[in-house]
């Protein structure tokens, strides 16, 4: 199962490597496009004398020069697919870019758990449950530090609830610690 996981990984990899100028051209032009289209119900109470002087003109001017910059981005991408090929990773490089995105896939998955287990459990125990997980991962096994690594997290969360709480009037979320704390 792990090798089909691995060669299924090689190929998301080597496709970015080939495509990844024509998907985030594509995608730059797509977006802006939208948001080109999006502009033409900016509504300003003033009548505006001329048109460079109405709320539509920086935006729509904006995102035209993204649909164009996104095009030549496509386009260069297209021209490149020929050496992006050649320079595909292979051997040690490609078993490191595989670890890498094992690895991000990881991290990003870590990132939207906290976030669901955030409103439900409260921010303070989902922080430090966050910060305990993601030290763990980045750290060699022979160089963890339990009490290190829980004093830190609980420090940590803490804070961050104190700070957004007094200072930047942020509220986060309690959950059952609402009694406690709250």
């Amino acid at each position: 199962m792990t090798k089909k996981i691995d060669v299924f990984i090689s190929l998301i990899i080597r496709g970015f490597y080939t495509y990844s100028d024509i998907v985030l051209g594509f995608i730059i032009v797509a977006v802006s496009a939208g948001l080109y289209m999006n502009t033409s119900h900016l509504k300003v109470s003033a009548q505006s004398i001329t048109p460079m002087d109405s709320a539509q003109f920086v935006p729509k001017l904006t995102f035209g020069i993204l649909i164009f910059l996104g095009i030549i981005i496509l386009l260069q991408g297209v021209k490149k697919i020929k050496e992006n090929k050649k320079a595909l990773p292979e051997g040690e490089q490609l078993i490191a870019a595989i670890i890498g995105f094992k690895r991000a896939t990881i991290a990003l998955t870590s990132i939207a758990l906290f976030i669901l287990l955030m409103t439900r459990i409260s921010f303070i125990i989902a922080a430090i449950l966050y910060l305990m997980f993601n030290m763990y991962f980045m750290v060699e096994r022979r160089g963890w530090k339990h009490k290190t690594y829980f004093i830190t997290a609980v420090i940590v969360s803490i804070s961050l609830y104190y700070l957004f709480n007094r200072f930047i009037y942020v509220k986060l979320p309690l959950g059952f610690l609402k009694g406690v704390i709250g």
